[in-house]
């Protein structure tokens, strides 16, 4: 992942998944096609896909997660930013699968605010309580998912 950016705030949030690295990479491709957080927030109350789609290989200059052109592509990591809003900027987002002795897998995602204008500052507490929220589900259903589709249970909680 790259360096902090100056007048931007850093949020990390990721799932430890007993699971191998490929098999959560391609659960996370899937973000192409449904969210996995809340699915009556962010799909319209409709159920994202609990089985592996047959989705593209990701690649620069392509949508993700709806709001996201990729700007960097690699086996495990992705990364992509939003058009400029105004007010709040552009930010960016890093979702990456960490290998882990024995079959297993970290997944992290870190999102970058802007907060070089008072604005900004302001708007980037309610950002990161609501992005705690969705992504941290997210990132347990993906965990979820990957852990099935190896035939282990999953997490609880």
């Amino acid at each position: 992942m790259t360096a902090p950016v100056p007048g931007r705030r850093l949020l990390h949030r990721s799932v430890d998944v007993d699971a191998a690295p490929e098999t959560v990479w391609r659960w996370v491709r899937q973000l192409q096609v449904a969210p996995y957080s809340y699915d009556l927030i962010d799909n319209l109350g409709r159920r994202s896909p609990r089985s592996l789609q047959d989705v593209p290989e990701l690649a620069v200059g392509q949508r993700f997660v709806k709001v996201l052109t990729l700007t960097e592509v690699t086996s495990l990591s992705v990364t992509g930013t939003t058009r400029p809003v105004p007010v709040l900027g552009s930010w960016t987002m890093t979702c990456e699968v960490q290998p882990r002795p024995g079959r297993r897998s970290r997944l992290v995602v870190r999102i970058e605010l802007p907060v070089r204008t008072r604005v900004q500052r302001l708007l980037a507490w309610p950002l990161a309580a609501g992005d705690l929220v969705m992504v941290r589900k997210q990132l347990r259903t993906l965990r979820d998912l990957a852990q099935l589709t190896e035939g282990a249970p999953p997490a609880p909680g």
